[in-house]
């Protein structure tokens, strides 16, 4: 995928790659870097609960599950998310 390093140099590049880091308390960051600058973006963060939020989407997709279903897994998904990051980066800082 293209995009613009528009944190750092500004200068376009392909997201090649998108390694996940383990952090403390089973937290994961995925993330990838401006291969000009070595800007950093994280991407999101999961924790064991929101993989397995994830997993249950994917098995109610599996089984051709309701979309509201799905629908509601993902607002679960985004909020713990958000919730999550903002932990993440605030002890971080």
């Amino acid at each position: 995928m293209l995009t613009i390093c528009n944190e750092g140099c500004s200068k376009q590049f392909y997201i090649s790659d998108m390694p996940t880091e383990i952090l403390p308390g089973g937290v994961e960051k995925t993330h990838f870097k401006c291969p000009h600058c070595q800007h950093e973006y994280v991407s999101f963060y999961t924790d064991v609960e929101i993989r397995k939020l994830q997993a249950k989407i994917r098995d109610v997709l599996k089984n051709n599950g309701k979309t509201t279903r799905v629908e509601k897994l993902r607002a679960q998904i985004k909020e713990k998310m958000d919730t999550l990051r903002s932990k993440v980066e605030r002890t971080s800082v």
